[in-house]
């Protein structure tokens, strides 16, 4: 969900999905993350490489976003955010986060989310590799 910051000014909805996968094999043509329809200037995509290449277990990554088409409502912000979590609710929609930036900023908050969801389920994801006997 994107708004310019002035009052009275449209809000921006748009629904997608954010998808994390590693390749399955790890070659020097892959080993540098990838980001798919996440950012409009290479400036940005560059920043978000740099850092997730620093951290050694999601250098390979690769992210992708599929973006439906936007739609504007003339809510303030808060109104729209309202609307959407009575409406995730009455769907008892789980997997649904509601992301709020200024335009300019979009990516910079997919890229966000994604890396919060990638170090939070990093403890499940080593369970799951000790229970099916790759780590002790």
């Amino acid at each position: 969900m994107t708004s310019a910051n002035k009052p009275g000014d449209t809000v921006s909805i748009t629904k997608g999905e954010v998808k994390i996968t590693r390749p399955t094999i790890i070659t020097a043509e892959n080993a540098q993350p990838e980001f798919r329809n996440f950012f409009e200037n290479m400036e940005e995509e560059g920043l978000a490489s740099f850092l997730m290449s620093r951290t050694a277990g999601f250098s390979h990554l690769q992210l992708t976003n599929q973006s439906g088409p936007s739609k504007i409502v003339s809510d303030s912000m808060d109104e729209a955010v309202d609307k959407l979590n009575r409406q995730l609710d009455a769907e008892e929609e789980e997997h649904v986060a509601i992301l709020t930036a200024p335009p300019e900023f979009t990516g910079i908050a997919l890229f966000l989310y994604a890396a919060e969801r990638i170090w939070s389920s990093a403890p499940d994801n080593i369970q799951e590799l000790r229970e099916r006997g790759f780590l002790p």
